[in-house]
C-alpha cells in the first residue's frame, strides 16, 4: 500500500564543509552543505522518512577572533507529488509536504 512502512528502507545522507582560514585578519569562514536523500521504502519511524524525500542545506559561518561566530543557513526540502484520483472531494495530490516550506536561518554566538 503507497505511504505505508515497508520491510526495506534506503537513504542517503552526505555532509562536506569546507573551510577557508584568515579571509580577513582573525576571520575564518566556513560553507557547511548537507544532502539527505530518501532511496527506496517508507520508514516505520514516525518522521523516518518517505521514499524521495530530500532535504538540502547550504550555509555560511564567520569565525571572528574566535569569540564571535556568525551562521547562515537555509534548509529547503523536496518530495515527489503523485495524484490520487476517485477520492470522495475528486483528485488530491500526496506527499511533497514540505515541498514549500524551505527556511533561512541567521544565528550569532559569542564565547566569553
Amino acid at each position: 500500500m503507497r505511504g505505508c512502512a515497508d520491510k526495506n528502507f534506503f537513504s542517503l545522507a552526505l555532509a562536506f564543509t569546507p573551510a577557508w582560514l584568515q579571509v580577513f585578519p582573525g576571520v575564518d569562514v566556513e560553507m557547511p552543505l548537507f544532502l539527505s536523500r530518501n532511496l527506496k521504502g517508507n520508514a516505520s519511524s514516525n518522521g523516518g522518512g518517505s521514499e524521495g524525500f530530500t532535504i538540502y542545506k547550504i550555509g555560511l559561518t564567520a569565525k571572528a577572533h574566535a569569540r564571535h561566530q556568525f551562521d547562515l543557513a537555509y534548509t529547503g526540502y523536496d518530495q515527489k507529488m503523485e495524484a490520487l484520483a476517485g477520492t470522495t472531494f475528486g483528485s488530491r495530490v500526496l506527499g511533497a509536504p514540505y515541498k514549500d516550506k524551505g527556511w533561512l536561518a541567521f544565528t550569532y554566538q559569542m564565547t566569553l
